[in-house]
């Protein structure tokens, strides 16, 4: 059953519940203090001073036992909590748009500005307290959760950010199997009737069984089951059921696993050939617009589009048998001109330190996991005072109005786009000053063949061309120089940690908005069905290519003069 909707908060309360995090000790923590536990295990959370401050304040407990001595040995077994106090969570959007449904997974198209899962400053306003408002019993809770609590969940303001390292990892905590309060009714019920029935225990048992096995396929909550940056907006796949995250998950481990392979190969010859192991390849450029400014646009055209075909089909199959059968695509907006139409990037991304984030900031870095993006360009902008750019005429502006890749022919088969704006929900307001920038930049489409934290900002960076606004990483896929991500804790505990503006010398954290990223379309089969699949989501304004701007404003214009026409006498 296919909706399109919209759950909406209204508005968020003006301040969270607070947060309790727990730890649990294990051998290689077992006589540490509780001071030396949480200053080396959660060092981004606050210094030595603050977590003494915390300890003796009574936030921190043993075994839900209050513990205000910092000096307190812990052992193996024990279980450390800290409980954050209530406080009051950035600015953040309260609504997301569901584009599909059925029985097994949820689609939703998420603003930019919504945190999916709880971590660093957002645990109250996220997705996952939407879901919970509609499939959840409208509990939204602290984070999302009636309790309040998260296991195991380090409280490090930055630490979050970087959570879902493992894909499906977040989604695994954030929806564990339904039906706990159910099957307790339902062993009530069923112990009274098997004793009412006298003989026939054995059968209610196996009754019972049954509904706990059928209760226990359904998840409390839709679960996230990959990651999409606080910052990106668009489309955001969920799994209602138990079999369907597995396959869902199984679906994206599989085509990383098998493009990583691919892009390791390419990443081993690039170094082979330069004879310098530890040198990061550079993008593929597969045609240029060099021919365009010579006139030659059919030449480049043709070019460029059998290249990228050819990179797309050449990607390896998972091990469902099938042709990539989930596949991502994106749109991104980019710094400067970029000169070739299409192209390929295959630069290994991994953590490397970074000042407030306990588990490294995922970047550029030959020691990182292979990975691969597949991109093109749909428009080139000019800066103010510039001059259209070569090409720019009808047969351009007909190419960047199309919403996949080349080589996206062998899905044509698949069915219509679901979720488009056309399918019962409104379109989105575009202003003619949607295009505009202060400086030229370039509109691009990105496919991503791995699925890595950031990936698209990494590789886009990393070809010298970081996304535009993007205030983490800069030009080769790493931090900008200078950011301090450490300054934001005390910004997290209400104290004054600095600017938080990187291009005044500020901090820059994993979470942080102010680029241009939509996840537009996913293709993929049906977890349980099989079924394909194609669902998308409208890009907001600024992500819209020319064309498709002014073909929403046609449709405004005649929808405004049939308004008028039905007002008339």
């Amino acid at each position: 059953m296919t909706l399109i909707r919209r759950i909406d908060a209204g508005a968020w309360p003006p301040q969270n519940e607070g947060f309790v995090f727990r730890d649990w000790i294990k051998g290689r923590h077992a006589g540490q203090t509780l001071i030396e536990f949480y200053t080396s295990v959660h060092p981004a959370s606050a210094n030595l001073s603050q977590w003494e401050v915390r300890i003796r304040n009574g936030q921190v407990a043993v075994n839900d036992v209050e513990a205000v001595e910092p000096t307190r040995v812990l052992r193996v077994g024990d279980v450390v909590s800290y409980r954050r106090l209530p406080w009051v969570e950035p600015p953040s959007p309260c609504h997301v748009d569901v584009v599909y449904e059925d029985a097994d997974m949820v689609a939703l198209s998420k603003p930019s500005g919504l945190q999916v899962l709880p971590a660093a400053m957002f645990h109250q306003r996220t997705v996952l307290s939407l879901l919970r408002r509609v499939y959840g019993g409208g509990d939204s809770g602290a984070g999302g959760g009636g309790s309040g609590e998260a296991a195991r969940a380090g409280p490090g303001a930055a630490a979050g950010a970087e959570a879902g390292a493992d894909v499906g990892r977040g989604a695994v905590v954030a929806g564990g199997p339904a039906g706990v309060a159910g099957d307790a009714a339902c062993a009530c019920s069923c112990s009274s009737e098997a004793k009412a029935q006298g003989g026939g225990a054995q059968q209610a048992k196996k009754e019972r069984q049954a509904r706990q096995q059928r209760q226990r396929q359904y998840l409390d909550v839709p679960a996230p089951v990959h990651r999409l940056g606080r910052g990106t907006s668009g489309l955001l796949l969920c799994a209602r059921t138990t079999a369907a995250r597995r396959r869902l998950t199984e679906l994206m481990i599989s085509k990383t696993a098998a493009a990583a392979a691919a892009a390791a190969g390419t990443l081993l010859a690039s170094n082979s050939a330069s004879r310098s192991p530890t040198t990061l390849p550079e993008a593929t450029s597969l045609a240029s617009d060099s021919d365009r400014e010579a006139g030659n646009t059919a030449a480049a055209d043709a070019s460029g589009a059998a290249a990228l075909a050819a990179l797309i089909s050449s990607a390896p199959a998972s091990g469902s048998g099938c042709q990539l059968p989930l596949r991502k695509f994106y749109r991104a907006l980019v710094q400067g001109r970029v000169k070739a139409d299409q192209g390929r990037v295959d630069v290994p991304i991994g953590p490397i330190p970074h000042p407030g984030v306990d588990r490294g900031l995922f970047a550029a870095t030959p020691d990182g996991k292979p990975a691969a993006s597949v991109w093109r360009v749909l428009e080139r902008r000019p800066g103010p005072g510039q001059g259209p750019p070569p090409g720019a005429g009808a047969a351009a502006a007909a190419d960047a109005g199309a919403a996949t890749t080349q080589g996206a022919e062998a899905l044509a088969a698949q069915g219509p786009v679901v979720g488009a704006a056309t399918a019962g929900q409104a379109a989105p307001a575009v202003s003619a000053e949607a295009g505009c920038m202060e400086a030229e930049c370039t509109l691009m489409e990105v496919e991503i063949l791995t699925g890595r934290p950031h990936q698209i900002r990494i590789h886009m960076a990393a070809m010298g061309h970081p996304l535009v606004g993007d205030p983490l990483y800069g030009a080769g896929g790493r931090p900008k120089v200078g950011m301090d991500a450490a300054a934001a804790l005390a910004d997290e505990e209400g104290g004054d940690g600095g600017s938080a503006d990187p291009g005044e010398g500020g901090y820059g954290r994993p979470g942080d908005c102010g680029y241009y990223l939509h996840s537009l379309e996913l293709h993929l089969p049906h977890p349980i069905t099989g079924q394909p699949l194609r669902l998308r989501a409208p890009p907001p304004p600024l992500l819209m290519t020319t064309l498709e701007r002014q073909e929403i404003l046609a449709v405004e214009g005649l929808e405004s003069r049939g308004r008028e026409d039905g007002r008339g006498p």
